[in-house]
């Protein structure tokens, strides 16, 4: 089959690290020996060599858990006659875990629709953080019960309006179509 002129080029943009561009700032420097011998002939390399920069962008798989203490004062009031305390905005009360698990968690679950069971690898694997399969379903329940009232106006307000755009781009779940998303 003849192919049609004029043909139409058409030039994508490099990316800035595709062409070599540094990043904005560099967090370890690692200097790499050279070889005493040629890998290719094994004769012994002299002294009298170059150096080159190589960048390599990466991301930590296993990032420490922040973990912290909090020594919390009490005052006592002779009126009530009980010890009172400011509260920590860190966690919800009574829970060991703070937000940005908390968020992780329901990100992973509402947003991605991961399993409690992946849930509970990826904060292991990622963070190095050990949650309990049980943990997690109370977590979102709690964090859906907290919110919901802020959730339930974004949808009163939504219904109100005159056109609302949605996305209906359907996508698969362990290889079955799931419909319009």
């Amino acid at each position: 089959m003849p192919i049609p002129w004029p043909v139409r080029v058409v030039v994508h943009p490099v990316s800035p690290a595709a062409v070599g561009s540094a990043p904005p700032g560099i967090d370890r420097t690692e200097r790499i020996a050279a070889p005493d011998t040629c890998p290719d002939c094994g004769t012994a390399c002299t002294g009298d060599g170059v150096e080159r920069d190589r960048i390599i962008e990466d991301i930590e798989i296993v990032r420490p858990t922040v973990i912290t203490r909090f020594i919390i004062e009490r005052a006592w009031c002779r009126q009530c006659r009980r010890y009172h305390e400011s509260s920590i905005t860190a966690a919800l009360p009574h829970h060991r875990l703070g937000w940005h698990v908390l968020l992780f968690v329901v990100y992973q679950k509402v947003a991605m629709g991961l399993s409690y069971g992946k849930i509970q690898r990826e904060l292991q694997r990622y963070f190095g953080l050990r949650v309990s399969h049980g943990e997690l379903p109370g977590m979102v329940a709690e964090v859906a019960q907290l919110f919901g009232p802020a959730y339930a106006r974004l949808i009163a307000l939504m219904r109100q309006q005159r056109a609302i755009h949605s996305d209906e781009t359907s996508w698969k779940v362990e290889g079955r179509p799931t419909g319009c998303g």
